[in-house]
């Protein structure tokens, strides 16, 4: 846990800075993680199995809904994809720990439990809502949709959460399929970059439709 904790505290720092700066930076970081996505998932599954196609065009089609919010909808719109991502991964941690008692799928992640599912899709929701309201109070964001904007963003929080499940599930059905525990070790306590990254391959997409054509 705390080797988990100090990568992060570490790591977290620089990608906020990329996205920060966006345009070749943000663009460069995308492909390499894109690149390293690629070589786990080769280590693990090798190219004669279906997974490694289908998982690695996903997570670039990820990396490419990043960058596309990033430079056509600016700094404030990307964080919508890590807020309902990491967001749902923190409060489903918590909760679960410490609330979670039936198991969500003990075959493919056995820690994950149903409260720590809803505790991250109520945690995802929240978030989202108070970031939008932040962000309006300082005059930073505004909205074309007719419906009542919190609330809106409340559902895409919550949808978002579910999709990064979902993700989540997907990356750890595979790693049972091939039998390893995580896809690689470049970030300590966290695993390899798909371990990182697995539960925003279906919010990024999302995020872009939202944002798109939504708000």
């Amino acid at each position: 846990m705390l080797t988990r904790v100090i990568a992060s505290v570490v790591l977290l720092p620089v990608f906020i800075v990329v996205v920060w700066l966006g345009g070749v930076w943000l663009d460069l970081v995308l492909a390499l993680l894109v690149a390293i996505a690629g070589w786990e998932l080769y280590r693990s599954c090798g190219l004669k199995r279906p997974w490694f196609y289908v998982i690695l065009v996903l997570f670039a089609a990820a990396m490419v809904s990043v960058s596309m919010i990033r430079e056509m909808y600016g700094l404030w719109y990307v964080w919508l994809i890590f807020i309902a991502a990491w967001g749902c991964d923190t409060g489903a941690y918590f909760v679960g720990r410490f609330f979670g008692k039936r198991k969500l799928a003990p075959k493919l992640s056995p820690k994950k439990t149903v409260a720590g599912a809803v505790g991250g899709v109520i945690t995802a929701a929240v978030l989202c809502m108070v970031y939008f309201v932040i962000l309006e109070h300082f005059g930073i964001w505004y909205y074309e949709t007719g419906i009542e904007p919190v609330m809106y963003m409340a559902w895409y929080g919550a949808i978002g959460a579910v999709l990064g499940q979902a993700g989540d599930l997907s990356a750890s059905a595979v790693k049972r399929v091939v039998g390893i525990k995580d896809y690689g070790n470049i970030m300590p306590g966290h695993g390899g970059v798909l371990d990182r990254f697995d539960s925003v391959i279906f919010v990024a997409p999302f995020a872009f439709i939202f944002v798109h054509f939504i708000m």
